[in-house]
């Protein structure tokens, strides 16, 4: 799985995260839950980003990185679970 390392990156890793779907239909209001609820803080992290073209400084360096974990730990961890969905699946 992607990792986002600015918020011009959550393209490509929503569209990966989205692929989740074909593998398991039963999973896709998760999918798009999880989207959508991603993309808000996304869109913290291209605030972050303005404000760090605006005025530079080693805090808001911190808080976009600390940002950036935050949002790929939890991309790690759904598709984790989206895993061992497809492991315990019985079809």
């Amino acid at each position: 799985m992607k990792e986002l390392e600015t918020s011009l990156d959550w393209k490509n890793v929503e569209q990966e995260i989205r692929q989740l779907i074909q593998t398991a239909p039963e999973f896709k209001f998760d999918v798009i839950k999880f989207c959508s609820a991603i993309g808000s803080e996304v869109k913290k992290l291209g605030d972050i980003e303005i404000e760090i073209r605006r005025r530079p400084s080693d805090g808001l360096l911190v808080k976009h990185k600390d940002q950036c974990k935050k949002i790929n730990n939890a991309i790690k961890d759904f598709s984790s679970i989206h895993l061992l969905h497809l492991f315990t699946r019985t079809d």
